[in-house]
């Protein structure tokens, strides 16, 4: 609940964070793997390069 001691544009911008941290919502993709899979359609782990492309895209 920390970020709603930032102010101007930082608090509105993490402001949504609060609401997270406050209700515990948790994001998964159970529901998603349990129908697709039987389909075939699987998402395979993200491997070193692919991190590194986040990464790089992220930060810079």
């Amino acid at each position: 609940m920390a970020l709603c001691r930032l102010t101007g544009s930082d608090f509105e911008f993490f402001r949504t964070m609060d609401l997270f941290q406050a209700t515990d919502v948790v994001f998964d993709y159970r529901n998603t793997k349990s129908i697709l899979e039987p389909l075939g359609i699987v998402c395979p782990a993200p491997s070193d390069q692919l991190v590194r492309l986040y990464l790089k895209q992220m930060l810079g």
